[in-house]
């Protein structure tokens, strides 16, 4: 302790005289200036380093510069005085534990002080070096908008880059990052590129989590109502049922199906079409409970899925509740549109229940509604499944007989019902299977209209109808006007080469086109707007006579007869029936017979079958008919044989 003490005393005047040339030399010296022994230790300091270290100078002497340097900066700090003036750039610590940037030149004092001591200057780059490091932060915080962090998490963090190299406040920090001009206005321009910069990186993260979340709910939503879309469904179903509490509840699926849709759709248009699929969808979603699932599978087809019931009545109620929704009717166009819904409803309550055929089932039930009656709530029994699984198998057996033509046609007569003669017969399809017998038409037709198969089936009765009448004509040489009626459907209309179908098979046969009769029903005229009037147009100036079949029975309206080529009206078969029953019934025909008359379009009533029916019509002046009364179907071959004009 005495020989240190000793050391410093032999030390004093030459430490006095550094002191005092320090004083005068440094004094006017606008960076920190410290001076330094070969150990390190600070001599003397002037102001401007106290300043930067935040602590007074005569505290700064005696003491030791790493004192002040951060620690993992310390082996930089090289204490050692060599030949050649030394930069570094050191962090160093003020009392609070904050940091500040320096640039440290060491140069050591040679000439004065013979190389004992150096000279150390500190260049503050406090500033410049947070900008440097806000920066990194910036690209740091630029990098977390690819991490897909939170929206609140980038906010946070944002505003935090904000408070701490700008020194604003938290609620400054969220002004800024709006685009504040009070508190822009307060900053230097580039603490305000900054700031731009930061809430630049900001925007472009927000508006990719908004597109990640559009593009994340248009995967899983129908674009067109907002509602879950099929493969959502599917999943929420798939869910549902690995979550049943066996023996304690019950899920349920709604398939609901809106009749007649496409008729309206086609008549509207697709835009008043689309606005009343939405008001369908919130129809359903207004009866149902918050809980329920509902879904768009597709077209006009909706799917509820109902968990937690506790008794499957629960399913029935809701299922009718969405039914009856549909009684008041739909705006569109500024027309009521009246829709009704058939509904299938099936039901699970195990967790071994398979989502796909519990999928199934509800649509198989919701096809029972359809094809019984519509506007129904059928719900799932198993004997629907061997129903479809006959279908599908008879489907496939008509594919085949379509592909090979194991079909026949029998002919119905028309007759003249003053006289008897014969004017024509009317083709009817008919299906001998190999193992079934003979297939009605009701069951095996419908099938060909929803798999297409009605369009080259169709080909074959129009070619092999038009092929008997050729053999007619040769043998009925008395009755060269003698006609062929063949039943189309909507589908081959739709169809954009039909009208050349039929030209080519006329030309095939060398059929007059004016022995040709083309029958359809009254839903085939249901739209001028969808290219079914340029169709028919088209058909007629072959030469072609067109029919309404059934007349009467769908939507029948005087603006068909006035808007489309009509050539016959063929007069539905409850008109016949109800000719025997009130004085208005009478009424209703009378007046039809008579509409004909002075439209001057023939008439064919269907259906005859007893005498009384047909002295009524002769009465009315009713001048065509068929039915059972004047001749069943028969046999190609038959006809010339039967024919009374033969």
């Amino acid at each position: 302790m005495e020989e240190r003490d000793r050391g410093i005393a032999t030390m004093t005047v030459d430490l006095r005289e550094a002191a005092a040339w320090f004083r005068e030399t440094c004094r006017h010296v606008g960076v920190g200036v410290a001076l330094l022994d070969v150990q390190g230790r600070i001599l003397a300091a002037n102001d401007e380093l106290a300043a930067l270290l935040r602590t007074p100078a005569d505290e700064l002497v005696g003491r030791g510069e790493d004192e002040f340097v951060h620690p993992d900066d310390r082996q930089l700090a090289d204490w050692g005085i060599g030949d050649d003036a030394q930069r570094t750039q050191l962090r160093l610590l003020r009392p609070d534990g904050e940091i500040a940037y320096a640039i440290r030149i060491l140069r050591p004092l040679r000439e004065r002080f013979d190389g004992s001591l150096a000279l150390a200057h500190y260049l503050d780059v406090t500033e410049h070096n947070s900008r440097l490091v806000g920066l990194a932060e910036l690209g740091e915080f630029a990098q977390t908008v690819a991490d897909d962090r939170s929206g609140a998490e980038l906010v946070s963090r944002a505003r935090n880059l904000l408070t701490r190299h700008l020194a604003l406040a938290d609620d400054q920090a969220a002004a800024a990052l709006g685009g504040s001009p009070d508190v822009l206005e307060l900053l230097g321009g580039e603490d305000r590129a900054f700031v731009r910069s930061i809430a630049s990186i900001l925007e472009t993260a927000q508006a990719r989590r908004r597109a990640e979340n559009a593009r994340h709910h248009l995967a899983a939503h129908d674009g067109l109502t907002g509602l879950a879309n099929r493969a959502t469904f599917a999943a929420r179903v798939d869910e549902a049922v690995g979550r049943i509490e066996a023996g304690r509840e019950y899920l349920c699926i709604l398939m609901i199906d809106i009749d007649g849709f496409k008729r309206v759709n086609d008549s509207l248009g697709h835009l008043h079409g689309d606005r009343l699929l939405r008001d369908v969808a919130q129809r359903i979603t207004g009866v149902v409970r918050p809980t329920d699932t509902v879904a768009r599978i597709g077209g006009d087809e909706f799917a509820v899925l109902l968990t937690g019931l506790t008794v499957p009545e629960e399913a029935e109620a809701i299922a009718t509740r969405v039914r009856d929704a549909f009684r008041a009717p739909f705006a569109a166009d500024g027309r009521a549109v009246h829709l009704s819904a058939s509904i299938g409803v099936a039901t699970a309550r195990s967790r071994a229940t398979d989502p796909t055929e519990f999928l199934a089932d509800a649509d198989l039930a919701m096809t029972e509604a359809k094809s019984t009656g519509k506007g129904r709530c059928v719900v799932f029994r198993p004997a629907l499944r061997k129903a479809a699984a006959h279908r599908i198998a008879l489907e496939e057996d008509l594919r085949v007989a379509v592909e090979r033509g194991n079909f026949r046609l029998d002919f119905q007569p028309i007759v003249e019902l003053a006289t008897g003669r014969w004017i024509g017969a009317e083709a009817l399809l008919r299906w001998p299977h190999p193992t079934r017998g003979l297939v009605p038409p009701l069951d095996f037709i419908p099938l060909a209209e929803d798999s297409g198969l009605v369009v080259p089936l169709g080909r074959w009765v129009l070619r092999t109808a038009l092929q008997h009448r050729v053999a007619w004509s040769e043998q009925l040489p008395r009755c060269p006007d003698f006609c062929v009626s063949v039943n189309v459907s909507v589908r081959q209309l739709a169809e954009p080469d039909f009208p050349d179908d039929v030209a080519h098979a006329l030309d095939a046969t060398g059929v007059p086109p004016s022995a040709l009769v083309l029958e359809m029903t009254e839903s085939v005229f249901m739209d001028a707007e969808n290219g079914t009037l340029r169709t028919l147009e088209a058909i007629h100036g072959l030469g072609v006579r067109l029919a309404i079949d059934d007349f009467g029975t769908g939507y029948s309206a005087l603006s068909y007869l006035r808007n489309f080529p009509v050539d016959i009206l063929k007069l539905d078969r409850s008109f016949v029936a109800g000719l025997l029953g009130t004085a208005q019934d009478r009424a209703v025909t009378s007046a039809v017979i008579g509409l004909a008359h002075q439209l001057d379009i023939d008439l064919v009533a269907e259906g005859i079958e007893t005498f009384d029916q047909l002295e009524i019509l002769r009465e009315l002046g009713c001048r065509l008919g068929q039915g059972y009364l004047l001749h069943r179907p028969m046999a190609a071959d038959a006809i010339p044989a039967t024919c009374p004009a033969a």
